[in-house]
Parts: C-alpha cells; structure tokens; sequence
C-alpha cells in the first residue's frame, strides 16, 4: 500500500559566486533536506552546462513526487521568479529540456552584474512551495524498535512492567 501525504517547502539557500565559477562544482546541491517523515528527503540543486544555468527542486530516494501543488524560485535582487511547477524555456537538444521542475537562465545573463543575480558575489535564492508525495508502506515495527538506539523495551500492562529485548520484536 502506498500513503500520499503533503509537504510543506521553504528553504532560503545562499551561494557564493567563487563557488559557482570553479568548474569542479559544476553541479552543487544543498545538504539533503530533513523532511518530516524520517529517512524522507530532498534537496535543490544549480548546475551550469552548455551557456545555460539551471536551479532545480530533486527528490530522493524513498519518497516520489506524486505532484507539485507549488515550487516557486525568488532571486528578489534580481527580480526573478519562476514556477518551478512548470516545464523550463530550455532549447530543444539541450540536456535540460527533460529536466522537471527546474528553472533555466542563460548564463551570460546569469553571470551579467547588471541583472544582480549575484550582489556582493553572493547568490540568495528563496525556494516555496507545496508538494504531493507517496511513501511505501511504514517499516513493520520490529524493524522500528529493533533500530531504535536502545533495543530493550518495556511493557506496562495495567500494574505489571514487563521487560523485553528488542531482538524479539525482530519478528513481528
């Protein structure tokens, strides 16, 4: 069986110009996102490629997207908006084109000091949105306890305490 659930997104995330221009980072991601499901996570990443600069929302493994409800993208210095929700304006050919949920710039325009996308070298971009997720079935709960920190458990059924170690709920 399969949950569907909804998850809130805000991430405000701010990238240096000098780590942007050096090659080797030519695709950088945020640290995974903790969602509020544990194990659940994801992440947005900027990748520059072929005169084109690309800012996208990724999902990780264990949980699929089942709809973008919102993603917007806000570069406030720059003026720039975009819905994350919706296909990018990418030349046809080009690797992006299949990307979803992604927002695509020219990187001349990108790197241009008159658009301000970079003020004082830094890039701050504001990421919100709304999404539409499905899980797989929660782990039975012998794995939940038997990967809790303290195997050991105890029972209290009415006035009796009953101690039980965690290898027995292995099986359940």
């Amino acid at each position: 069986m399969v949950y569907t659930f909804e998850q809130k997104i805000a991430l405000d995330w701010s990238l240096k110009k000098e780590t942007f221009m050096n090659k080797v980072n030519s695709d950088i991601s945020t640290e995974d996102i903790e969602t509020s499901i544990p194990k659940y996570t994801n992440c947005f990443q900027v990748e520059e490629q072929d005169g084109y600069v690309a800012i996208c929302f990724n999902e990780s493994e264990g949980m699929d997207i089942k709809n973008i409800k919102e993603m917007t993208l806000s570069i406030l210095s720059a003026d720039f908006n975009a819905d994350l929700s919706k296909p990018a304006n990418v030349p046809k050919g080009h690797d992006f084109e299949d990307w979803e949920y992604t927002a695509v710039i020219k990187l001349d325009d990108f790197l241009d000091p008159l658009n301000k996308f970079f003020v004082d070298d830094i890039l701050k971009m504001e990421f919100r949105g709304l999404i539409e997720c499905e899980k797989p079935e929660p782990e039975r709960l012998g794995d939940t306890l038997w990967n809790a920190e303290d195997k050991d458990f105890t029972f209290i059924v009415g006035k009796k305490k009953i101690r039980v170690n965690g290898l027995i709920f292995l099986f359940l």
